[in-house]
């Protein structure tokens, strides 16, 4: 009787585990997560190995998927009986990560790191993570590779042109800089040689700070500052020349986060961060922004200059890749709003027969220079082509598709004769609506451009009567000033009239006129029979 009541008791404990198992993995299905950890630790906590097996293998099987909150909440679960396990809080480190959580994330690789302070792993994550970069576990330390040789500083480009010289000695390549800052302004305006002269200076400086020459690159850079010259980077050098005295780092840090804030994807910000960090012995800041630069880097077919990566990208156009060419001017425009960039991104998909996408980058070329001749005649090719494809399509019978092509067309001009035949073709489809819309605005733009023809004769009629005027040939000036009233009387053309009629001493035309003019007043301007 004992052993069938301990029975009973022993398959109700093992029945609520099991619908506390079932329940979970119902929810993990439900996406109810949180609700699922709580029934399936309750599941694990009262069951048998068994069943930490099983609930192990569900995460196991999840851990193949992209489902990282199932995973998370299967992985917090398995946890409770692995609580020293670091591979396993990795993971999940990961998966907060995934999910956009990045205080949790921290946690985790924190917690892992505490367990094992050599694990690489979960180490390069939460650089990875503190520097929101979309990279895990072997991505990270593989992205870190390029930078493990760099010692020297990231440097910009010499200015003017200037070519250093590997074959010379350090004092013979000074002299010739200096030489280049004596003569290259000379017989210049007063604009450009200061410009050259600036640049040559910086060249100095740069080539000082390359060669690790603190006081030299220091004195050539403050002179740039002192002129308020917008040569690049000087701010960025002057911390870079600072730092090369091992007591002012920490200086230099700090004048580079102030820099990042107004350019945070800066490469060579990025990248000469991570490396002063690294000088200071900070592992975990420097892999962040080694990382960050990397990413950057990547975006930029490995130039850490966009201009650099424009004369690249301009090689590959002229040498006929226009695929790549326009992958790389994309790439460019990401970062620097430049109308000839746009030019040619809108050129290359016109060249590929992506007339859409054309039309878009031209369409940014206006946003930059509204009055831009390249981008109206590219328009208006576009255009044409717009009406060529439509006027095919309707010959095949192929409605559908030939008004979207009309549609397009109207976003580039929309005069009466594509408005009406835009508004037909959607008669042929049924769709009266959009048909009446559309030719409710080709009467409203058909009486635009009869008006504005009208108001050009008038102009004209003006212009004729004023040079009456002058000449004094009064009948002639007021058979043109009053053809220009039949058109629209206002005020100017009233006061010429008046002036003439009262002058001519004329009191019956006068006192036509100013009935005309009272009943204007009264009704609004309107064209006069």
């Amino acid at each position: 009787m004992l052993d069938s009541l301990s029975k009973r008791q022993k398959n109700k404990k093992q029945h609520k585990i099991d619908e506390a198992l079932n329940k979970g993995y119902l929810l993990i299905e439900k996406k109810e997560y949180k609700q699922a950890t709580i029934e399936l630790t309750l599941a694990q906590e009262k069951g048998s190995d068994a069943i930490c097996k099983q609930i192990e293998e569900k995460f196991n099987a999840y851990s193949q998927t992209n489902n990282y909150e199932a995973i998370r909440a299967l992985g917090l679960v398995v946890l409770k009986k692995r609580q020293n396990d670091f591979e396993l809080l990795n993971t999940l480190g990961n998966c907060s990560r995934k999910l956009n959580e990045t205080k949790q994330a921290t946690h985790f690789f924190r917690r892992a790191l505490k367990l094992n302070n050599s694990f690489l792993k979960a180490f390069y994550n939460l650089a990875a993570s503190m520097g929101n970069v979309d990279k895990y576990d072997e991505e990270v330390s593989q992205a870190l590779t390029q930078f493990e040789k760099a010692h020297s500083f990231f440097l910009p480009e010499y200015l003017n042109d200037r070519i250093i010289k590997e074959n010379l000695s350090f004092e013979d390549t000074c002299a010739e800089l200096k030489i280049a800052i004596k003569e290259n302004w000379r017989n210049r305006s007063i604009t450009e040689g200061k410009l050259i002269l600036q640049n040559d200076i910086f060249n100095l400086g740069l080539y000082a700070l390359s060669q690790k020459r603190r006081d030299m690159a220091l004195e050539n850079f403050k002179k740039l500052k002192k002129q308020n010259s917008q040569v690049p980077y000087l701010d960025m050098l002057i911390a870079l020349a600072n730092a090369l005295d091992r007591s002012k780092i920490k200086s230099s840090i700090k004048d580079f986060i102030a820099l990042l804030k107004e350019t945070p994807k800066d490469r060579y910000l990025n990248g000469n961060l991570g490396l002063l960090y690294r000088k200071d012995g900070n592992k975990l800041l420097s892999c962040k922004f080694l990382l960050i630069c990397s990413v950057l880097l990547e975006k930029s077919e490995g130039f850490f200059n966009i201009a650099a990566l424009t004369r690249f990208a301009d090689n590959v156009y002229e040498s006929g890749k226009f695929k790549k060419a326009l992958m790389l001017y994309k790439k460019i425009s990401l970062e620097i709003d430049d109308i000839k960039i746009w030019e040619r991104i809108g050129e290359l998909h016109f060249e590929l027969n992506e007339s859409t996408e054309s039309l878009k980058a031209y369409r940014e070329v206006q946003r930059l220079e509204p009055e831009s001749i390249i981008a109206k005649q590219k328009l208006a090719a576009i255009y044409s082509l717009y009406l060529d494809m439509a006027s095919k399509l309707k010959q095949e019978k192929k409605y559908q598709q030939a008004i979207v092509i009309m549609e397009r067309a109207l976003t580039i001009q929309r005069p009466p004769d594509l408005l009406e035949d835009t508004a037909n073709t959607y008669r042929l489809l049924r769709d009266h609506k959009r048909a009446e819309e559309l030719m409710d605005e080709y009467q409203e733009t058909v009486s635009k451009i009869e008006e504005n023809i009208l108001e050009a004769e008038r102009k004209q009629y003006i212009i004729k009567g004023q040079e009456y005027m002058k000449k004094k040939e009064f009948a002639l000036a007021i058979e043109n000033m009053e053809k220009a009233s039949r058109i629209k009387l206002d005020k100017d053309i009233f006061m010429l009239l008046a002036h003439i009629y009262k002058k001519l001493k004329r009191t019956r035309a006068l006192q036509d006129l100013l009935s005309r003019w009272t009943q204007t007043q009264i009704s609004g301007p309107k064209k006069q029979n």
